[in-house]
């Protein structure tokens, strides 16, 4: 999970927190703030129009963001830049899928995305619907206050989720025993004398009616792909499902590589994938000569053309160093070029698809 170029800390646990995840990051952003502005909404970004004043090739607008206690909120700024990237990747909006009955529900609904600490469920009966990575992170965690008698481990927790549990920290520390499996959410109901929050009932018609002590369903399902659209003259070049007129390896835009978008794939390991990906950016930015030509499913709107899992996340990225005279077979070689994950990492990758 960690940046190649920079490693977890020597004595990492294998199953970091959010702080030690948040603290980590942080460190490695503070090596690069000084070219960093930020509390920047930006709102469009355009080639410079006939009769601008602009030298260079991109005018990005943006205005202050309402955390920024600027003195200029609500005004609109231009800056002009020779390349563009639009780094926001796919997952910046935080989906609750439907559920019959969801909007009777009375207890609190909280995403995994803004899940922090599993000491804040101390005393709760918790229902956590989803069997993906960010499911597995949160389970474990607040299973694991069972196993070590926390005074702030929650009173009961369940976890709902459709396809098998794919994630060896099933395996850990015996947290599985304080697990209630239940099968997908059928149908909500709103309080009646049998809870005061909401009846669950699944899709096996099993009745759950104790999540009911200042309750919290945590929801881990997958995060909607956000829009992303950029405007050359009026021409829209994505839509809901995909970014079209992107380069075959989806990072260029093919009409003017002077625009990437990083991170688009779907089960991909996003900080060593997006680093790898911004590595070749920058490599054919500053000379590297690259081939580019469309890619084979431009016509597909389907979001499966993004999808890489194992082995196609490393497929494509030992794939993507070769093209700017690396992907050797070492990780790191002695010259600083980047090769190969080791079989390791690829092995954890492998348990997981």
């Amino acid at each position: 999970m960690p940046y190649r170029s920079h490693p977890y800390p020597e004595g990492t646990v294998e199953y970091p927190t959010y702080k030690t995840i948040y603290q980590y990051q942080q460190r490695f952003a503070d090596k690069y703030t000084d070219c960093i502005r930020f509390n920047r909404v930006v709102t469009r970004v355009r080639h410079a129009p006939d009769g601008h004043p602009a030298v260079k090739r991109w005018v990005v607008e943006w205005t202050p963001s309402y955390t920024s206690n600027s003195p200029d909120i609500g005004k609109t700024f231009e800056e002009q830049f020779d390349h563009v990237v639009v780094a926001n990747g796919t997952d910046s909006r935080p989906f609750i899928p439907y559920i019959d009955g969801l909007w009777n529900w009375k207890g609190e609904i909280l995403h995994s995305r803004w899940y922090r600490t599993p000491e804040v469920f101390a005393g709760k009966t918790v229902m956590i619907v989803g069997g993906g990575p960010s499911s597995a992170d949160l389970v474990r965690e607040i299973g694991m206050l069972k196993v070590n008698k926390s005074p702030a481990q929650p009173k009961k927790i369940y976890r709902s989720f459709r396809s098998r549990l794919r994630y060896d920290t099933e395996l850990e520390a015996g947290w599985t025993d304080h697990i209630n499996n239940v099968s997908p959410m059928k149908i909500l109901e709103g309080p009646s004398e049998h809870s005061k929050t909401g009846r669950i009932t699944d899709v096996l018609d099993q009745v759950i009616d104790d999540v009911d002590q200042n309750p919290l369903w945590s929801l881990s399902a997958r995060l909607r792909s956000k829009e992303v659209i950029v405007s050359d003259q009026e021409v829209d070049i994505a839509n809901q499902s995909g970014v079209h007129n992107l380069d075959s390896h989806q990072l260029f835009y093919l009409p003017d590589p002077t625009l990437a978008f990083l991170l688009l794939h779907a089960e991909a390991i996003p900080w060593p994938f997006s680093e790898m990906q911004a590595r070749v950016v920058a490599s054919y930015w500053t000379g590297t000569p690259l081939e580019l030509i469309p890619h084979p499913d431009e016509d597909n709107d389907s979001h499966s053309v993004l999808v890489l899992g194992h082995p196609g996340e490393f497929e494509y990225a030992e794939g993507l160093l070769k093209l700017i005279g690396e992907g050797g077979p070492e990780e790191v070689d002695s010259q600083g070029r980047w090769g190969a994950w080791p079989e390791w990492k690829k092995h954890i990758r492998a348990l997981i698809d």
